[in-house]
């Protein structure tokens, strides 16, 4: 995290970016947006209000927002390291993918360890293709926080991509995140996909069927898996 950070010296302003915090930590974005927006009417500056509601801009899927927010303090602090990030996801939300990458590059020369920024860039490199290049920072990133459960979900996915898996490894951290994940959509996806590429198939489905029933609108990815031809035998079901 950047260390330089505004010390609003205005009491009210203080109060505010307490409460907005707040609110993003109960997962209440739209409210913590509405204070960190009140925050800046009274203090345009204020870097704790601008690269928050850049942030939840970015998470209500408004990167144009979030870009104006970033740059505002990169304007001021051009080294600032939570708004590289930030900015980092708009840009490349907004299609600048060369422009978006090379800001996470220049946050993470900054600050090797911001664990959040490494795994902004692994799932973009992800979504570029670049799997070889998000397994190498995942893998950083598992190093500064072995335990931490979303890189390891995104470690376990982006190294199902591959042709050949290490099946053995996948499954080990697949069972680290069932002590604390157990039921979890999105894991059991993991283990459905993980059994399905190694022939388990009525393991996979079974699990798949499991993880549909909880997040019904994993539909699309799980039929994805068809196209590896893993689940023919099971469109069916899963159209009914």
């Amino acid at each position: 995290m950047s260390s330089v950070l505004n010390q609003s010296s205005n009491p009210q302003v203080r109060l505010l970016l307490t409460r907005a915090k707040q609110a993003q930590e109960e997962d209440r974005p739209n409210e913590a947006l509405r204070l960190f927006i009140e925050v800046l009417r009274i203090s345009p500056g204020e870097v704790d209000a601008l690269v928050g509601s850049g942030r939840l801009c970015l998470l209500l899927g408004d990167p144009g927002t979030a870009l104006e927010q970033f740059t505002a303090v990169l304007v001021r602090l051009s080294n600032h390291v939570d708004s590289l990030h930030g900015r980092g996801v708009a840009l490349y939300n907004l299609g600048l993918e060369g422009q978006g990458l090379s800001d996470l590059d220049r946050a993470l020369s900054l600050d090797p360890g911001h664990l959040e920024c490494r795994l902004s860039r692994a799932q973009l490199l992800m979504e570029s293709g670049r799997f070889a290049d998000a397994v190498k920072d995942l893998e950083l990133a598992l190093r500064e926080a072995p335990e931490d459960v979303d890189v390891l979900l995104e470690l376990c996915r982006c190294r199902l991509t591959f042709p050949d898996i290490d099946a053995v490894e996948i499954a080990s951290q697949l069972a680290r995140l069932g002590t604390t994940l157990d039921g979890d959509p999105l894991l059991l996806l993991l283990e459905a996909e993980l059994a399905l590429r190694t022939g388990a198939r009525a393991e996979g489905t079974s699990k798949l069927e499991e993880a549909l029933g909880l997040e019904p609108e994993l539909a699309e990815v799980a039929l994805s898996l068809q196209s590896c031809g893993e689940l023919s035998a099971t469109t069916d079901e899963l159209d009914d």
